[in-house]
């Protein structure tokens, strides 16, 4: 039997029941859908609200620039005129190798080397606080006192030289 005959022999209840499935069915998915919308369009002005002020940001920032450019323009200006009125004026550029005298000249005094004790090579392995309290106990006349910053006393060890007795102070260690 065909199936348009067929619903006039069916029960109605069941048409009512399938119906009622229909219309649940599109009525979910209209709410769905609906809420879908309804987000997308807050996203939406959400992001043209951003937009909007993003865009006036950059235009405020555009405009302290040009303002800043004036600045260091009138700046410049001002500086090129100081400079054609100032006697000190001494041009320093990467490109131009002019620079003041004195920084060209190299200096006339030089320091002559000391020697020293230090020069001398290293003979000991470590120093240990038993070395240390040695080396104090035993080269004592060779420590000097001095009392020349304003009452603050301090105690010079210096170290020992050949002619001093070097080889005591090895065989000490």
């Amino acid at each position: 039997m065909n199936q348009d005959i067929q619903d006039y022999f069916t029960d109605p209840e069941e048409i009512i029941k399938k119906c009622s499935e229909v219309l649940q069915f599109q009525k979910q998915h209209r709410r769905r859908l609906l809420s879908y919308l309804l987000q997308s369009t807050k996203k939406f002005y959400t992001a043209r609200s951003e937009l909007k002020r993003m865009t006036e940001l950059c235009q405020k920032q555009h405009k302290q620039l040009k303002e800043y450019q004036k600045i260091v323009k009138n700046l410049e200006s001002q500086l090129g005129q100081s400079k054609q009125a100032s006697p000190f004026n001494v041009p320093i550029s990467p490109g131009s190798h002019l620079s003041p005298s004195f920084i060209q000249t190299t200096p006339t005094y030089k320091r002559t080397a000391k020697s020293t004790p230090y020069n001398l090579p290293y003979q000991s392995n470590l120093v240990t606080p038993s070395r240390i309290s040695k080396q104090r106990a035993t080269f004592t006349p060779l420590s000097q006192r001095s009392n020349t910053s304003n009452g603050i006393t301090s105690t010079v060890c210096t170290p020992p030289t050949p002619e001093s007795g070097y080889k005591n102070f090895l065989k000490n260690l």
